[in-house]
């Protein structure tokens, strides 16, 4: 029978190491995992927004379908911060994927975001630049 758990945990819980990427979900974008950390960094939060959702495989090995910018971020703040996981388990991967599809149907990635990023690129290159000479 399936089972989902909702754990209000911190970065600091070796459980955070153990969780991979799903093999189904994109790779980090790791512009998009630093403007994650900056903002919370900034905004001195204790928390990170949202709800991590982590699939247990049949083989106990924990996989982040959805939240894995977050997630990243996470793993590299140096203070310590609250986040919320929901781990999904005892399902096939197929369950997976049909929530996976339903979270994803929404609106593509505005413009607005397309812009930070290039902003938050651009400051890194002129950084480097700089730095160098």
């Amino acid at each position: 029978m399936e089972q989902r758990r909702l754990i209000k945990t911190t970065n600091r819980n070796p459980m955070i190491a153990n969780i991979v990427n799903w093999d189904k979900n994109r790779p980090p974008d790791m512009c998009r995992v630093d403007s994650i950390r900056e903002d919370v960094c900034v905004r001195n939060a204790a928390w990170i927004d949202g709800i991590i959702l982590v699939w247990k495989t049949e083989k106990d090995t924990y996989k982040c379908y959805d939240g894995i910018h977050r997630l990243e971020a996470c793993r590299r703040m140096k203070k310590e911060v609250t986040l919320l996981i929901q781990v999904r388990s005892n399902c096939p991967e197929s369950v997976i994927m049909e929530e996976f599809l339903r979270i994803n149907k929404s609106v593509p990635v505005s413009s607005l975001y397309s812009l930070a990023e290039e902003e938050l690129t651009m400051k890194k290159t002129i950084e480097s630049v700089v730095k160098y000479y």
